[in-house]
Parts: C-alpha cells; structure tokens; sequence
C-alpha cells in the first residue's frame, strides 16, 4: 500500500476543497470552518488520503 501511496500523490484543486468542506460544514455540525481548513491545508502538504482520513478523526 505505501508504494501505491507513493505512486499516486492526488491534486487536490479550490474547487474540490470548496465542495467537500461545504458539504462536511452541512452535515457536521460540530465541525468548525477552521478545522476543516487545517485538514484541507494538511491535504495539500502531505498528499491528501492519508491527512483527510487522520484529520475527520477529530
């Protein structure tokens, strides 16, 4: 699975992260705009997978 992770470093675009943190903000009511920025900016960083599943563990 690491070679594959390594192999495969998703691009996340604006407009992607636009549409999931509108739908998490929809329907997590507890999360917050800022927490989700932190895990859009940590999917950037580090490749995306591995951070969204880290980061919606909150």
């Amino acid at each position: 699975m690491r070679l594959a992770v390594r192999l495969y470093q998703p691009k996340w675009t604006d407009a992607i992260h636009e549409e999931w943190i509108s739908n998490v903000l929809q329907n997590r009511l507890e999360l917050t705009l800022a927490q989700l920025t932190r895990t859009r900016e940590l999917m950037n960083r580090h490749g995306g997978v591995n951070a969204w599943y880290l980061c919606m563990r909150l």
